[in-house]
């Protein structure tokens, strides 16, 4: 088995990486995002060293496998794409070729949504040549691991890509190249950021990246958003001050709560107390109004009643 100390590793197998590679059972931005939305117990339960059941998630669809295919065009790395030759999957033989390309590590993909993931990969290049990040794909690394220590824990992330000039340190521009098959709005993917952690995502990067370089003065880290569908519509997304600074925040906490569980061994859930919901106002308000809506209908069926003193 592969050990990784410290440092910046370029070329680790995704395989190698996601079963945890460091000197001790190490926290990455996925596995404190499910320590500080849900509990420490489960996020033993989510690490490969932690859990002796534990398996990667390999499910794929059509939109994952597009999209892991262009992450792989235009950054330059990554796994192999298998085309099938085929113009679906309805036969039985189209089937099993790409279950085979899968079991064997390889992108599988019908020959349509490959030059589907091709038409993206161009429309990203030809487009971000218009911004400020032009050529910022150009030379580097992609899926960078960095690895690091902090007190009583260990930390690794998985750089989406590095370009080359980021170990000059100074002010640097880091991206992150996502596709979706949803909108790139940058107000749309706002929602997503958030819902998905990927603030938690940046501060990880951020964090580690200022551990392993230290003549690094500031990072902008930024999400390169493009849509799965024409015209390739693409955005470039970054977070705001106070956004990275509660998620710096939120990411200290996780890495504070994780060396605590692995010096004591202790993985608590869900607090024994009995928890107290307030409702929220929306709710409230709702439920006043319905509350008056139906006394005055039982104020009205009961009417009749009133006048006679017996059913009606």
């Amino acid at each position: 088995m592969i050990t990784l100390g410290a440092g910046l590793h370029p070329g680790i197998p995704d395989d190698v990486y996601h079963a945890d590679p460091c000197e001790q059972a190490s926290l990455s931005s996925s596995v404190a995002r499910i320590m500080l939305d849900r509990s420490p117990l489960h996020a033993r339960q989510a690490h490969p060293r932690l859990n002796t059941a534990w398996t990667l998630d390999e499910t794929s669809d059509r939109t994952r496998e597009i999209g892991s295919a262009t992450h792989a065009l235009v950054l330059g790395q990554g796994r192999t794409v298998k085309v099938i030759e085929a113009d679906s999957y309805r036969t039985k033989d189209a089937k099993a070729r790409r279950d085979e390309a899968r079991d064997a590590g390889f992108i599988p993909l019908l020959s349509a949504d490959y030059e589907t993931a091709q038409a993206i990969a161009f429309a990203c290049g030809k487009q971000l040549a218009d911004t400020e990040l032009s050529g910022i794909f150009d030379a580097g690394d992609a899926e960078m691991t960095a690895v690091w220590q902090e007190p009583g824990a260990w930390c690794r992330s998985r750089i989406d890509f590095m370009p080359r000039i980021v170990r000059e340190g100074g002010h640097v521009i880091v991206p992150d190249y996502k596709t979706t098959a949803g909108s790139a709005h940058p107000d749309d993917f706002a929602r997503t950021i958030f819902e998905q952690g990927y603030d938690i995502q940046a501060a990880f990067y951020e964090r580690g990246l200022r551990k392993l370089i230290p003549s690094i003065r500031s990072i902008t880290f930024v999400f390169v958003v493009q849509e799965q569908d024409p015209p390739y519509a693409l955005s470039i997304v970054g977070l705001d001050g106070r956004a990275l600074e509660l998620a710096s925040q939120r990411a200290d906490i996780a890495i504070r709560m994780w060396s605590t569980c692995i010096a004591t061994g202790h993985w608590p859930g869900y607090s024994r107390k009995i928890s107290r919901v307030e409702l929220p106002d929306w709710r409230a308000m709702r439920t006043e109004l319905n509350n008056s809506i139906l006394l005055d209908r039982l104020a009205r069926w009961q009417s009749p009643l009133n006048m006679t003193g017996e059913a009606a």
